[in-house]
């Protein structure tokens, strides 16, 4: 995991830290950073695109880690009602959002607030998109790592070109 030197005047969608994947971050450093609530994103985060199941070596790596936190959820745009299996097996509840809720929405990092009812600087959002997870998440206060994609994105995200468009933006903060 790489920590990022943020700035004052660094964008919001600057995450606080990199990562190649879930199994590359420092749970433990997060946790001595005062964090105790986890938030993650689901797809292309922790399972590819419409994933349903965690890879044995991602289920048994985070069963490792759940102790250092207080809770952690799977905080999703996914609006189909198949991610409980997913949440069970990590043993982390869902915030999942509506047709008109979604992340980087304010609304929606609200709710992950409330559901873990604590302060924004005691989250950490872990998700794979820079605008979604990152900018909202760092525009709420909390602490953000972005990680890798896991797999192939979703068919907007490849007509839209999302991670050209985040490679630029993060260009200039990658080595700064």
């Amino acid at each position: 995991m790489q920590h990022l030197k943020r700035k004052r005047t660094s964008p919001h969608y600057v995450p606080d830290f990199m990562a190649t994947s879930v199994l590359d971050i420092d749970f433990k450093l997060l946790h001595t950073k005062g964090i105790r609530y986890i938030a993650f994103d689901a797809d292309s985060t922790l399972v590819q695109f419409r994933g349903k199941e965690l890879s044995k070596e991602s289920k048994t790596f985070l069963q490792e880690q759940r102790n250092l936190f207080d809770g952690w959820c799977i905080a999703s745009n996914r609006i189909t009602n198949d991610l409980l299996p997913l949440a069970e097996s990590m043993d982390a509840q869902i915030v999942q959002a509506t047709l008109f809720t979604r992340k980087p929405q304010k609304r929606f990092y609200k709710w992950v607030l409330r559901h873990f009812g604590g302060k924004p600087q005691e989250i950490a959002m872990i998700g794979d998109k820079l605008i979604a997870d990152m900018y909202g998440a760092k525009r709420m206060g909390l602490m953000t790592v972005w990680v890798q994609q896991m797999g192939k994105d979703s068919i907007w995200d490849r007509v839209f070109n999302v991670r050209r468009w985040e490679r630029r933006l993060m260009k200039s903060h990658v080595n700064s």
